[in-house]
């Protein structure tokens, strides 16, 4: 009797996501890129909760990628993709990261190692090696032998979050403005030995002329979080939208409707 239970139970999920999907192709357009963002791994001591999401559900949600044969792609894949304009397959994933925490390297790094899944870590260049106060939080960052041995296996793409993770709208020096983003860049490539491609705005911050400095610099795109504006076409290199996932995503439901690339569609609609 139970196991007849499960059947329905696994035979309706099936139809409520096959029918999520069927009406978000409907109402809501082309799915969008999805490019997933996480900051910490396993630190059940911070106090922003919505940063962290436990071991228990990463690997959960690594594991659901790779059991539903999601395409986990480095993010400078998904970049010439769209540069090239062509057109992203379903089910394709970019996995970020956001600050350098330690617990990348110690946590989050063997699960994805365990899956061959490939992703980008955005780092703060003077931070590394350091024990930081952070989103009211002490917390230690990855050491440049960490970013580096990451860096080296080919899985892991490390790029810029800036120097010291100042919200740069808010910065009125050009010069302090031009070192978080173009010496951020120089420190990375000096000891990584390979060129830092994509920037990373902290708390989603830029201006007009932040994207041209970003440009200039070199970078070939940068990142955001989910906009204020009605942005969601992905056209704009230098404005990429990412979904924030958390400790909700425990519930598969939940993070196939985050990964299924109508999420950030279904946001703005509920506006």
């Amino acid at each position: 009797m139970k196991i007849f239970k499960r059947i329905i139970f696994y035979f309706f999920v099936f139809y409520i996501a096959a029918g999520i999907l069927w009406l978000g192709h409907i109402f809501l357009g082309e799915r969008n890129p999805v490019i997933l963002m996480y900051h910490s791994v396993g630190e059940d001591f911070m106090k922003e909760k919505t940063l962290n999401v436990s071991v228990a559900v990463f690997e959960k949600q690594m594991k659901f990628l790779y059991d539903h044969k999601y395409r986990v792609i480095p993010l400078m894949e998904l970049v010439r993709m769209l540069e090239e304009k062509k057109k992203v397959p379903a089910k394709t994933i970019v996995l970020t990261f956001d600050d350098g925490y330690e617990n990348n390297y110690t946590k989050a790094y063997p699960i994805l190692k365990k899956y061959g899944l490939p992703a980008a870590i955005f780092v703060i260049s003077d931070y590394l090696g350091r024990e930081e106060d952070m989103y009211g939080n002490r917390i230690k960052f990855m050491t440049p032998e960490m970013a580096r041995a990451m860096s080296d296996s080919g899985l892991i793409s490390i790029q810029s979050h800036t120097k010291r993770h100042l919200f740069l709208p808010n910065v009125k020096d050009p010069l302090v403005l031009r070192d978080e983003i173009a010496g951020s860049k120089q420190d990375l490539e000096r000891f990584l030995e390979k060129p830092v491609e994509v920037l990373c705005y902290p708390i989603g911050g830029y201006t007009p002329e932040i994207k041209k400095m970003a440009r200039q610099a070199g970078y070939k795109a940068a990142v955001t979080t989910f906009p204020k504006r009605k942005c969601l076409s992905f056209k704009d290199l230098y404005a990429l939208k990412r979904i924030k996932i958390t400790e909700n995503g425990a519930n598969s439901f939940v993070f196939f409707i985050e990964t299924s690339g109508y999420y950030l569609r279904m946001r703005e609609a509920s506006r």
